[in-house]
Parts: structure tokens; C-alpha cells; sequence
């Protein structure tokens, strides 16, 4: 492997490929990481900031901590969700929560559709 690949920085999480994912996913594996069958969340600094309105990305209530939320098939990071959003607390007690929660998993699964093919049409491009 060239050195100079080996040491380039890592793409940021939010535009890793499907493929990419999937490598991870069985690299995972294959160590030993996926006990639960799921990926463990990217690192934080492989994410997008956390939102300086302290407003969750799912419900859009005020939280004063954020907790990173991520697809547990691809490993892909989905956006800063309140502990609520992010355990599922309250869901079944609340049509508005969950449908917003639906329209935040649509939303990262339509994103990370484009990005993957943006990067399809870059890479066939170049």
C-alpha cells in the first residue's frame, strides 16, 4: 500500500460509499466488534457538528445533550438526536414523535441515496 494513502485523512462519515460501509461492516465482524450484529457509531469527528440551537434533529425539542445517531446495518451517521429520539422513550405514547421520527429515518435513508449517487456520477466522471 502506498504511503501516501495509507496516510490520507479519512472522507468524513456522512459521504462513506455503500461499499465502503460494507467493508467496515465485515472488517467489524471479522474482529470481533458486532456482538449485537450492528456497527458501533462512527467517531465523533467523522460527523457533521452538533447543532449550535440545541435543537434535536429528529423531534426539534430543546435538548441540553445530543447523542449521535447512526444506522446500525451501514454504520452511516444519521444526525444529533435527544436521548428521547435516540432510545425510542416515549414513541408509542406519541403519534406527532413517532411520525417525526419516521420523517428523520426517511429523510437520512433519501441523503445518504443521493450522496451515494453523486459520488457514482464523480467517480464515473473522472
Amino acid at each position: 500500500m502506498d504511503d501516501h494513502k495509507k496516510d490520507a485523512p479519512l472522507p468524513p462519515r456522512w459521504v462513506v460509499t455503500v461499499r465502503e460501509a460494507r467493508r467496515t461492516a465485515a472488517t467489524a465482524r471479522r474482529h470481533g466488534f458486532l456482538a449485537d450484529e450492528y456497527l458501533p457509531p462512527p467517531r465523533e469527528k467523522h460527523c457533521a457538528p452538533r447543532p449550535t440551537d440545541a435543537l434535536c434533529e429528529c423531534c426539534g425539542e430543546p435538548t441540553k445533550r445530543f447523542y449521535l445517531d447512526h444506522c446500525h446495518e451501514t454504520g452511516a451517521f444519521r444526525g444529533w438526536v435527544c436521548n428521547p429520539c435516540n432510545t425510542g422513550a416515549g414513541l408509542a405514547d406519541s403519534v406527532e414523535r413517532l411520525e417525526k421520527r419516521i420523517a428523520f429515518l426517511k429523510n437520512a435513508k433519501r441523503i445518504a441515496l443521493i450522496k451515494a449517487v453523486h459520488l457514482k456520477v464523480v467517480t464515473n466522471n473522472n
